[in-house]
């Protein structure tokens, strides 16, 4: 994706040698090494409804460029996060034309992938190309960026957080509840969808603006969430919730804050609620950024759905490629990454800087005299 500031692209396939992953626009002097990522890689193979290939996908990552000694150069980064299975898969995936025979002939595409689409498309004889690229192994790539996204935003006290807040019909479901629903699929052959949130605390106002469409803090939230594979919903705040709220209700009152500090008073403004979930006329306002993202039950279904074979046209059924019951626990850490993207691609663009120092100082002068808010307006307008 190419944001204002920083650029970032993913690639690489689900059985490849590896996947690369590479970000530019990072600024010099950000401590950054394999273990952060790695960590964040970490997170998302956790969680009581993955399968077995949680188990053998080591995420063994290696830094190849934009870092020296543990900090960022300014230079583009880019990161190589291996594929431990990729001895079983070396003579098949190839890239020269030597490659064996694949060895599972994929000619029933399979409903909810993106296979039969993409043989149309692309002129494809079976659907192995399509599951490659569009496999959701491909967001182990995102979560690497995310890392050294929030490892930026940390620099500035900016915290992003996330949970899942419904897994399939138990909302802010335990681990326990996830368990239960998990086993459930495995006995009756199902999969399941949900809704994870990521809230970005202490957030700063400023970011985003309303001139153009591309420059709105939520569209750009929107595009890059519903890029993830899994994802078919995105809300900001109270999202779907606004259509059942009357408009007294549903937007956020103001209020002035005074505060005593160091024997001085300051005045600050403060929104009541927070319906908007950080954002208002496409600017951030100052109050956490609340993003929820609506996850799909993963189409490789145990209990085999119908589909035809595309060589005879005759109906068959599809074949499972996967063993989670869900893709919700994953998906609660991409997404995680994509916001975290996106708010400090806001943060560069805002306040620039080569040096994490440059743009540290701007940032921290920019709110200091914006600390008393009403003081800065009464003095501007004087």
């Amino acid at each position: 994706m190419i944001g204002k500031k920083i650029k970032w692209t993913t690639a690489g396939e689900s059985h490849g040698k590896g996947l690369v992953a590479s970000i530019e626009g990072i600024p010099a002097g950000l401590k950054i090494n394999t273990t952060i990522i790695s960590d964040a890689l970490a997170a998302r193979r956790e969680g009581v409804a993955r399968g077995a290939r949680q188990k053998f996908e080591e995420d063994k990552i290696e830094i190849l460029t934009g870092v020296y000694q543990g900090v960022t150069t300014g230079a583009p980064i880019s990161i190589i996060i291996y594929n431990s299975e990729w001895p079983k898969w070396e003579a098949f995936m190839a890239t020269d034309s030597n490659g064996e025979k694949d060895p599972m002939s994929l000619y029933s595409p399979r409903p909810g992938h993106a296979d039969l689409e993409a043989i149309r498309k692309y002129d494809f004889e079976t659907a192995r190309f399509a599951l490659e690229r569009a496999s959701a192994r491909e967001t182990a790539a995102r979560v690497a960026l995310g890392a050294v996204a929030t490892t930026l935003l940390n620099e500035f006290n900016i915290i992003v957080t996330d949970k899942i807040t419904q897994f399939y019909d138990v909302v802010n479901p335990t681990e326990s509840d996830i368990k239960k629903v998990a086993d459930w699929c495995s006995e009756n052959g199902e999969t399941v969808g949900g809704k994870v949130q990521t809230t970005v605390s202490n957030m700063p106002y400023g970011l985003g603006s309303f001139v153009s469409d591309d420059s709105r803090l939520e569209s750009q939230l929107a595009g890059a969430i519903m890029s993830i594979q899994a994802v078919k919903a995105v809300e900001i705040g109270a999202g779907t919730e606004y259509a059942s709220l009357p408009g007294s209700v549903a937007h956020d009152e103001i209020e002035l804050i005074e505060a005593q500090k160091n024997n001085s008073s300051s005045s600050t403004l403060k929104r009541i609620t927070n319906n908007a979930g950080g954002i208002e006329g496409g600017i951030s306002n100052g109050e956490d950024l609340v993003v929820t993202a609506t996850v799909k039950p993963i189409p490789s279904v145990p209990k085999a759905l119908k589909t035809i074979d595309i060589r005879t046209g005759e109906p068959t059924q599809a074949h499972p490629q996967r063993s989670d019951a869900s893709a919700v626990e994953p998906a609660a850490k991409v997404v995680n990454a994509e916001v975290a993207l996106i708010v400090a691609d806001a943060i560069l663009d805002k306040f620039g800087g080569d040096s994490l120092n440059q743009t540290v100082s701007n940032f921290e002068n920019y709110y200091k005299d914006r600390a008393d808010y009403i003081k800065f307006y009464n003095e501007l307008h004087s």
